[in-house]
């Protein structure tokens, strides 16, 4: 087993803004307002695409951004920033963000050159985790400490689905993994640190702009339209923050902890949020629970990898009850200037989840990494001689939170064999007249009591239980 570098889940521990890393970020760039024919919009348009096929022009003149436009007249359709990489003689990789451009006549008055008032802006969805994992990284420095100063690269490039014994659970589409995960390995867990992580997402924020910006310069000298750059051009809509940890049998963990955030949600809707509600949904291989902890905020907790467990907090700053920041306004002047926002998001966002985990270790934790609910079901099997003695087994643990073994008891004559074999292969513990669930297996177990569709392999009926009486929390993060 590799060695992990990904903090164990603890629910004793509180989490700091430090910790915290950015997914995906929505926010508009808006890149003003420009008064010219519909014609000169749509050449403009033209320039800002890719070069052409079979156009014989000098490919430097056209864009690298931003996809053909798909309408020469107005009023102009959206301008998507590409999906797939472009032929030569530019053949340009897809770009590490997303999003399409707005061209908008709002008055839809003209003057009498013909000419009218234009309005650009660039819808941006960002993620800066993804933008580290597709870095070509300067090894040597990272791992003893220097400062990493190289060029950032703002377009994709090939990066494995997996690493060591570790591998997403969804996947984006039929070409691309989900790859917005650091692996966990000594390296990268330098890479992505506290220390350098501030430097990378502004090497991030800035590319984003300056790799937009020149193309939208580009055609507008080549077309020689005159864009007038608002003062403010910044706007944040969405942040996600999240803080990973690891775990060995994550998705059990989370259906696990389905039941114990029913109670905090309740806790929630008497306390200050009366429309607090969470919800539940499988995404490919994984699965989410989501909360709604607040006016703009809200939690989901869903397995990443195999090995990890995602805890992300996501902040509206616009809508019509959006969150605030403390500034009062989410627009900015400089796209560096955002990286503040981002900070003060971070420990709202750790202050929230502190709460989260101080319910829950109030609730009921779980020591050490755990094991899954199908090798809880494997190791109760194979001590047992037939399925229908594993399948009584395993009805008695899942509505007990232990097997009454005293003296004389009838169990001892059905199952005193099966009941030492797990003790001796450390999935029971014996007590004085009782056999509980060893601490590795008590997700497994809670899982198999709350969760209709993992009782369901046992054909069994579901059943509401009160909550677990609270256990020891894990000793030590790994």
């Amino acid at each position: 087993m590799p060695r992990r570098y990904l903090p164990l889940l603890n629910f004793s521990e509180h989490v700091t803004a430090s910790a915290a890393r950015q997914d995906k970020i929505q926010l508009t760039f808006q890149h003003g307002l420009a008064v010219d024919s519909p014609g000169d919009i749509a050449r403009f348009l033209e320039y800002l695409g890719p070069l052409p096929r079979n156009s014989g022009q000098d490919a430097e003149t056209y864009g690298r951004i931003f996809n053909q436009p798909t309408r020469g007249e107005p009023p102009f359709a959206i301008q998507l920033i590409r999906q797939r990489q472009t032929a030569r003689p530019q053949p340009y990789p897809v770009p590490l963000f997303e999003g399409h451009l707005e061209i908008e006549n709002p008055r839809r008055d003209t003057n009498a050159l013909g000419e009218s008032v234009w309005e650009f802006q660039t819808i941006l969805s960002i993620n800066p985790t993804r933008f580290l994992r597709h870095q070509e990284l300067p090894r040597r420095a990272v791992l003893y400490g220097e400062e990493p100063v190289f060029e950032y690269d703002l377009f994709r490039a090939e990066t494995p689905p997996d690493t060591l014994d570790e591998y997403s659970l969804q996947r984006e589409t039929d070409r691309y993994y989900v790859d917005n995960w650091i692996p966990d390995s000594r390296f990268w867990a330098r890479f992505a640190s506290q220390q350098f992580w501030p430097t990378h997402l502004a090497g991030y924020l800035c590319g984003v702009e300056r790799e937009i910006q020149r193309d939208i310069d580009r055609a507008a000298q080549n077309q020689t339209v005159v864009i007038v750059r608002p003062d403010r051009p910044f706007s944040l809509s969405t942040v996600e923050t999240y803080f990973e940890f690891y775990w060995d049998g994550p998705i059990g963990m989370v259906m696990a902890l389905k039941l114990v955030l029913e109670e905090f949600v309740n806790e929630l809707r008497a306390d200050s949020y009366p429309v607090a509600q969470l919800t539940h949904e499988r995404i490919e291989n994984s699965q989410c629970l989501t909360v709604q902890m607040g006016v703009g905020i809200t939690l989901k907790i869903y397995a990443k990898t195999n090995r990890r467990i995602r805890f992300e907090i996501t902040h509206r700053l616009n809508g019509d009850v959006p969150y605030r920041l403390n500034s009062g306004r989410h627009t900015f002047a400089q796209m560096g200037d955002i990286q503040e926002a981002l900070a003060e998001l971070a420990g709202d966002a750790a202050t929230r989840l502190n709460r989260v985990f101080d319910f829950i270790n109030t609730s009921a934790s779980f020591s050490g990494p755990q094991k899954s609910v199908i090798q809880f079901i494997t190791e109760i099997t194979s001590a047992c001689n037939n399925a229908g003695m594993a399948s009584e087994l395993l009805e008695l643990l899942r509505w007990n939170r232990s097997i009454n073994a005293r003296r004389g008891a009838s169990v001892n004559a059905v199952f005193g064999n099966v009941l030492e074999k797990l003790v001796n292969k450390n999935v029971l513990l014996r007590g004085r007249s009782r056999y509980s669930v060893a601490p590795a297996y008590q997700a497994a177990h809670r899982a198999l009591m709350y969760h209709n569709g993992i009782g369901s392999i046992l054909n069994l009926h579901p059943r509401r239980r009160s909550p677990l009486p609270n256990c020891p929390p894990p000793s030590s993060a790994q």
